[in-house]
């Protein structure tokens, strides 16, 4: 005899499916960034997230690239739905995405947010100031 397994609200198989989701047989799914939570502050970005509902999430990858289509790189891996990103680039758009996975396998990127920085002067670009020529002259003399 043949049974149907049902849920009120969930419709057929959602049992199944449910205990699926909480023993992790199924990758999760795509994480959803959530843009009012996400800020930037001098040169850092902060970027928070969500699981999907229902999904089963043993760690995140959250990417970063310089907004310029370059290459993404990891710059976080860990079970926390939040991450700030310090030491950037002033006045620079980055993009950010992630994506969740488990022992059964990793989800689609979330959508992408691009931010933006603040303005300022990058003491790690030396050419940026007008006066170090004058005093590296200065040196020179003594």
């Amino acid at each position: 005899m043949k049974r149907d397994v049902r849920c009120a609200s969930f419709g057929k198989l959602a049992l199944p499916f449910a205990a699926a989701l909480y023993h992790g047989i199924i990758a999760p799914g795509q994480p959803v960034i959530i843009p009012e939570e996400c800020s930037c502050e001098g040169n850092s970005v902060t970027i928070a997230w969500a699981p999907q509902m229902g999904c089963v999430v043993e760690a995140y990858t959250l990417e970063l690239d310089d907004g310029h289509n370059g290459d993404f790189r990891v710059v976080y891996v860990g079970r926390e739905m939040i991450c700030t990103v310090d030491g950037l680039h002033f006045n620079k758009i980055y993009n950010a995405r992630v994506k969740a996975h488990n022992h059964s396998g990793e989800s689609e990127y979330s959508e992408i947010i691009s931010l933006q920085t603040a303005e300022g002067r990058d003491v790690r670009d030396l050419s940026s100031f007008d006066w170090y020529e004058g005093l590296f002259k200065g040196l020179s003399k003594v």
